[in-house]
């Protein structure tokens, strides 16, 4: 029993994590970039692991009359074209802070998703009865 509720916990706990935490997070990073700005990938970054490879586009766009390089804190399993123009929103307070509502948007709604599967396994974790001990060679 201590088994299952452990399992339990961590499926919850991870579920609410993919499904709100980070999302949201992200959610309030896109609420702070307003400003607009036209950029192009310039270059792919590739991280090599176990699993495979991952990459990063290194954004290229211009800002207060300056050219302006930035790569995002995360990588995906889909490689970017370069040369490919896209629509970045930058805060302008912080431009180090920015997001592509295209692959953004995306990453959102696979986390969102991912976290409700995790929530509804949970729900079957505690609800699962566990199979009729046998007695004997009978039920």
């Amino acid at each position: 029993m201590k088994g299952k509720f452990l399992v339990w916990i961590i499926f919850i706990i991870a579920g609410i994590v993919l499904a709100f935490v980070i999302p949201n997070n992200m959610t309030a990073v896109q609420k702070r970039c307003t400003l607009e700005v036209p950029a192009v990938i310039i270059s792919v970054r590739e991280s090599h692991s176990d699993d495979g490879v991952t990459f990063a586009p290194v954004y290229q766009f211009e800002l207060n009359g300056e050219s302006v390089t930035r790569t995002p804190n995360y990588y995906t399993s889909t490689k970017p074209q370069v040369g490919e123009k896209v629509q970045l929103f930058i805060n302008p307070d912080n431009d180090s802070e920015f997001f592509e509502p295209i692959r953004d948007g995306k990453t959102i709604k696979i986390l969102r998703i991912i976290g409700i599967v995790f929530l509804c396994f949970s729900g079957l974790i505690l609800f699962a009865r566990p199979a009729p001990r046998r007695m004997n060679g009978a039920y």
